[in-house]
């Protein structure tokens, strides 16, 4: 088998250091890409709805209430759905599936479908007349650097909320310590993962998370931790990665919103290497959008394969507008969600030419960089720009030694490098912000964080915002305080000389006006509520 070059590779966001193999698809069959000149009713993809009718009612089907609700953050109430939502046409996937071929994967988004064909069969089904264009589904390989393992022992910190073993470095340079003291965990936002598997019920540190949907979208069933056809460590990458965000064991680890709902999608396949296609990922980004997910964090990364179907900053492909996988981020953006990406692990370029991977070119997305504890540029970050002259990254987290769970469990711990673990840093800080202050949009959030982030390798990288370290290292707090006060997630409650103190945190850059709080509560099984003024009981 032949040797491939270091950067042709799809990778789950880690240093690699080994060689790549092609493994070919059993009888000569590849995945293939099959869009359609339209949906059912004749309708083009670019096509609006109209609020009633028969084609809003069926999109309307698909997408969650919850969904619905965040849309509207960004969208006009009688523009919630377009021709976009509307599943695809099941006469034209019936006629590909009766000529031979096996369906794998649909996108409603880009109005095509991946089935697994051989190259006779492509090209019959390109002369179909309701076929747009067959495109061969692009896949990567590589191979995860083994991370190493430990077992913490417990330690604690002066005035902190909790006790956050060898965790507390990584959370305490980006800044999430205050929001932890406040009682701002990340309640109420939903986050979905993207990854490679996730061995959750049985670690110690993840067992607790609330996870309220999972999907395999490599078998089609709802295990995401590995099954008998797997690699053993097929759930690895996923498994450190939730735990960045989602870990609570005090003492060893606690996540940066450990306290949000989490959604989980098993996209990357790991046979004897990491091998990932996109239609897995776009499918399952859909499916997290139409859940009513908030926040995304996603580190994976996609550019050329040793077959040369992927793509390359040298064609031009990194503009944001050419990858599945980068439409998808952008469309999931515009329709309310935040996207967090990996940048990639293809090492600094000069600043000119681009070594990030796609989706982290998607627009409107926030791209996560890594620096190391002491705030230098992680020697294997990818840089921007894009093809299109963007700037990115946007920001960069701790992507040196940040601390995590690993497998099997149910105590293991260890430390990674890589932007695997920077993104999910950042994306466990776009859930604290968004549940301190709900309303926000993705782009309010990207430049919530652009305008607080802090300055870093300032030596090397003089002027902000540059295509090294973006704008620079997040900074949870402040972040979370640019559009006014924030208040904790939940009250605390307790009895003071027999009567029922109810107190929450109120935070604000411009002081506070404790006439202008209210709490509003109603006792248990009543549905008429009252209200308190706010009485301050410190500064």
């Amino acid at each position: 088998m032949p040797r491939l070059p270091s950067r042709n590779i799809f990778i789950l966001i880690f240093l690699l250091q080994v060689n790549y193999i092609f493994i070919a698809n059993s009888q000569d069959k590849s995945k293939q890409w099959i869009y359609f000149v339209d949906k059912d009713y004749a309708i083009s993809l670019n096509q609006t709805l109209s609020p009633g009718s028969i084609e809003y009612r069926k999109a309307k089907e698909l997408i969650s209430q919850r969904a619905l609700k965040r849309r509207a953050k960004v969208l006009q109430e009688n523009n919630l759905l377009d021709a976009a939502d509307l599943p695809l046409s099941h006469f034209y996937i019936e006629q590909i599936q009766k000529m031979g071929g096996k369906l794998v994967q649909q996108s409603r988004w880009i109005n095509a479908a991946s089935f697994l064909m051989n190259k006779e069969l492509a090209v019959k089904v390109a002369m179909l007349p309701f076929v747009k264009k067959v495109v061969p589904v692009k896949s990567y390989s590589g191979i995860v650097r083994k991370v190493s393992s430990s077992y913490s022992s417990k330690f604690s910190y002066e005035k902190v909320p909790f006790d956050y073993g060898q965790s507390y470095k990584q959370i305490h340079m980006i800044n999430v310590v205050p929001l932890h003291t406040a009682g701002i965990t990340g309640k109420g936002i939903l986050v979905g993962m993207l990854d490679s598997g996730f061995r959750w019920r049985t670690h110690e540190a993840l067992k607790t998370s609330n996870v309220i949907a999972e999907h395999d979208f490599i078998f089609n069933d709802d295990v995401t931790s590995n099954e008998q056809n797997d690699s053993p460590n097929q759930d690895s990458h996923g498994t450190l990665t939730f735990s960045i965000v989602s870990g609570y064991q005090p003492g060893k680890l606690i996540g940066t919103s450990f306290d949000a709902d989490f959604i989980l999608a098993k996209t990357e396949y790991v046979p004897t290497e990491y091998r990932g296609e996109e239609d897995n990922w776009a499918a399952a980004i859909e499916w997290m959008e139409s859940y009513g997910v908030d926040v995304i964090s996603s580190s994976v990364g996609y550019d050329v394969f040793d077959d040369e179907t992927g793509y390359s900053w040298e064609n031009g492909d990194f503009n944001g507008r050419t990858s599945v996988t980068a439409k998808a981020a952008a469309r999931a953006a515009r329709l309310g969600v935040v996207v967090c990406t990996s940048m990639g692990n293809e090492g600094n370029g000069n600043g000119i030419v681009g070594t990030l991977l796609t989706p982290a070119d998607a627009d409107s997305i926030i791209s996560v960089g890594g620096v190391t504890f002491s705030g230098n540029l992680a020697y294997f970050s990818s840089t921007g720009p894009t093809n299109d002259g963007r700037i990115k990254p946007d920001v960069v987290a701790p992507a040196v030694g940040v601390y995590h769970a690993i497998i099997p469990g149910p105590n293991t711990y260890g430390s990674s490098q890589g932007n695997s673990v920077s993104t999910p840093l950042v994306a466990g800080t776009a859930a604290l912000i968004l549940s301190a202050r709900p309303e926000l949009t993705p782009i309010e959030i990207r430049n919530a964080l652009r305008q607080t982030a802090l300055h870093v390798d300032s030596m090397n990288y003089p002027t902000v915002p540059n295509n090294f370290t973006g704008w620079g290292l997040v900074d949870a707090f402040n972040a979370s305080l640019i559009f006014g006060p924030i208040f904790s997630n939940i009250p605390t409650l307790r009895l003071v000389s027999k009567l029922n103190e109810v107190s929450i945190s109120v935070i604000s850059k411009y002081g506070i006006r404790s006439d202008n709080v209210i709490l509003h509560y109603a006792l248990a099984n009543d549905t008429i509520y009252s209200n308190l003024k706010m009485q301050l009981d410190s500064s």
